[in-house]
C-alpha cells in the first residue's frame, strides 16, 4: 500500500481511477496563501493569442519552506498509530530526500500539480495602487463603461475553492451595475 505519492499533473478523473484499481493511500497537501506571484503577460494584440502564463511557484523562501513543513508533517502523520491498519510503506519520497531541505525543494518542484485557482491578473485596489487594474466598482481604471468581474480582481487567491466568491463578486456587479443605471419605470408606474 503506497502512503505517500506526487501526481503530476493528475486530473480528479485520474486519480478516482487509479484509487478504483489499485490499493493506494493519497494525501496531498496544499499551499494556501502564497508569497509567489505568477505573471501573465500578452504577446499579441490579436485575442486568439493564447497570453503567456508565469506561475513562479514556490519562488519565494517562504513558500518553500511552509511547503517542505507540510510535506514533512504528511509524512509523520502517515506514521502515526491511527494509520497504521491503512499504511504499509511509503513510496515516492526517500527518506533521505525528505530529510534534506535542498533535495526536498527539487522533489516537490518535480511532483508539483496545481488546482488552477488563479486570481490577481486583473486585481482591485485603491486610486494610488499602481497595479491596480480595477477599482472598488469593479471599472477598469480608464476604460469607460469596461468591468471585470470574476476571480482575476481578487488581490490574492481564497484559501478554498472560489466559486463561492465568484458567485458574490457576479451578485455584487450586479448591484453595482443596477445603481449606476436605474431600472427604468414600468409602463404606467
Amino acid at each position: 500500500m503506497t502512503t505517500l505519492r506526487a501526481l503530476r499533473g493528475a486530473s480528479l478523473h485520474r486519480v478516482l481511477d487509479q484509487a478504483r484499481r489499485r490499493e493506494d493511500l493519497f494525501l496531498a497537501v496544499a499551499l494556501q496563501q502564497e508569497d509567489s506571484r505568477g505573471r501573465l503577460s500578452l504577446v499579441s494584440a490579436d485575442p486568439t493569442v493564447q497570453p503567456r502564463i508565469e506561475h513562479r511557484y514556490l519562488t519565494e523562501e517562504s513558500d518553500r519552506r511552509r511547503m517542505r513543513e507540510v510535506v514533512r508533517l504528511a509524512a509523520e502523520l502517515l506514521r502515526t498509530a491511527a494509520f497504521a491498519p491503512l499504511v504499509g510503506e511509503r513510496t515516492g519520497l526517500p527518506d533521505d530526500v525528505l530529510a534534506d531541505d535542498r533535495e526536498l525543494d527539487r522533489w516537490t518542484r518535480r511532483h508539483l500539480a496545481t488546482a488552477i485557482h488563479l486570481a490577481g491578473t486583473a486585481r482591485m485596489g485603491t486610486d494610488d495602487d499602481p497595479g491596480a487594474v480595477v477599482d472598488q466598482h469593479l471599472r477598469v481604471r480608464g476604460v469607460r463603461g469596461l468591468r471585470v468581474v470574476d476571480t482575476s480582481v481578487m488581490p490574492r487567491v481564497t484559501s478554498r475553492g472560489p466559486a463561492a466568491t465568484a458567485v458574490m463578486l457576479g451578485e455584487r456587479a450586479a448591484e453595482l451595475m443596477t445603481a449606476d443605471r436605474p431600472l427604468l419605470s414600468p409602463p404606467g408606474g
